[in-house]
């Protein structure tokens, strides 16, 4: 079996892989240094076809998008912490303001957040490498601000299970609830003791869940 995985924001492309059992073939998707238009074309002609295709909070988001646009036809589909659409508060939009002149103050905020609310044994680090790319993560904040995925047609949609850390800090529960009804058949689990990070906050739960869902859609 081959995965795509579309990580978070900022976030280590790698990060997913700790969910997938070990015999999987798993492939990251680094769109950190990307636009939109090079991360679409190479998800339609530089990467291996996916059979699950795993996305987290702006990878959820973006995930849900290459389905809906035919560029991607997984067997099944895994979101974790995913917005229909993001809307920060007004403390996020007075320090996303302040995101290119202090970009590192910024992140360590960030990953602050992402562990908000989790119970993990460590805390959920800054991915250091990310500040090589801040032109580009501020245009994906854009991104993000300004995408709505709510309206798209889901009707032919795969198989899709969504996870979400009850105690998320950055993207509220009701964002997957909301998706859970828009499209048909998903399956919604809301992890207590999680938040943002809750692959980092309860691993062996969400890989049983994403085990379970694999041997239920994607195996036959």
């Amino acid at each position: 079996m081959r995965c795509l995985m579309l990580s978070g924001w900022a976030q280590d492309p790698q990060t997913l892989r700790v969910l997938l059992p070990k015999a999987i073939e798993a492939h990251a998707l680094d769109y950190m240094a990307l636009d939109e238009a090079a991360l679409w074309h190479i998800a339609r002609e530089g990467m291996p076809a996916p059979d699950l295709l795993l996305g987290w909070s702006l990878g959820g988001q973006l995930a849900v998008r290459l389905v809906v646009e035919g560029i991607l036809r997984p067997r099944l589909l895994v979101l974790l912490g995913t917005p229909c659409h993001f809307q920060g508060d007004a403390g996020y939009r007075r320090a996303v303001r302040q995101f290119t002149q202090t970009p590192e103050v910024f992140l360590r905020g960030f990953a602050a957040l992402c562990d908000a609310g989790g119970k993990a044994a460590t805390p959920y680090p800054l991915y250091r490498p990310a500040l090589q790319h801040v032109p580009a993560l501020d245009d994906w904040l854009r991104v993000l601000e300004q995408t709505d995925i709510s309206g798209l047609d889901f009707s032919a949609f795969p198989p899709t299970l969504l996870l979400h850390g009850r105690e998320d800090a950055v993207i509220p529960v009701a964002e997957s609830e909301r998706l859970a009804t828009l499209i048909p058949g998903s399956r919604l689990h809301c992890l207590p003791g999680c938040g943002h990070a809750l692959h980092h906050h309860a691993t062996a739960h969400v890989c049983q869940l994403i085990e379970e869902a694999i041997r239920t859609y994607a195996t036959a």
